[in-house]
């Protein structure tokens, strides 16, 4: 009995620790980064196998002239399987709805830069993102504890397509997290189920 104490003692100062996450939205792509206590994880983007050490030996070794161009081709990139997409997409409003009044927002910063090729278009859109900032704001606030956010927006007649730099600082209680994965953990398992069946019996049909 005294272990089961000590253990379900453990578990409550487990779900009472906040998780913060770091996300940011830039033109170098989505940064992700989620901290537990004193330990940091970056999600986005993943770390390559053994970036440090290649990082160190790169600064230990002679510089090398560059390679050529036709030796620096991307890989191809491919895509996903749909089902799994189809599956998450009906949690989406039931995620969202959980997460009320959980979620606190220590940071948030939002701006939205508006160009087109026309500046007559770059005016009227930059209007548009205006209101809709506003009516974004509106949401947020009501839904979650925010601590402090900014949202603006600009407009730019040089470039030719908006733009949008995003960074936000959120946390929320591990209990909760628990709380909130496992049921619609549960439900994406049945939906994708249940697409996987679907596509196996018209596959059939087919054949």
């Amino acid at each position: 009995m005294k272990v089961l104490g000590i253990v379900l003692l453990v578990l409550a100062a487990l779900a009472l620790l906040p998780l913060g996450v770091r996300a940011r939205y830039d033109r170098d792509g989505v940064f992700l980064q989620a901290r537990l206590w004193l330990f940091r994880v970056r999600l986005l983007p993943a770390k390559a196998k053994g970036e440090k050490k290649a990082k160190r030996r790169k600064a230990r070794a002679k510089p090398k002239p560059p390679k050529p161009e036709a030796e620096e081709r991307p890989p191809d990139k491919k895509g996903g399987a749909l089902d799994p997409v189809r599956a998450a997409l009906p949690l989406i409003r039931p995620a969202l709805s959980g997460l009320r009044r959980r979620l606190t927002i220590r940071d948030l910063e939002l701006h939205v830069t508006w160009s087109a090729a026309d500046p007559a278009d770059a005016a009227i859109g930059y209007g548009r993102a205006q209101a809709a900032l506003g009516a974004l704001q509106a949401v947020v606030e009501e839904g979650f504890r925010v601590r402090r956010s900014r949202l603006g927006c600009s407009v730019d007649f040089e470039q030719t397509s908006p733009t949008v730099y995003a960074d936000a600082t959120l946390t929320i209680r591990l209990g909760q997290v628990v709380t909130l994965v496992l049921p619609l953990l549960i439900r994406f398992l049945a939906n994708f189920s249940r697409i996987r069946r679907e596509r196996t019996k018209n596959n059939r049909k087919e054949a």
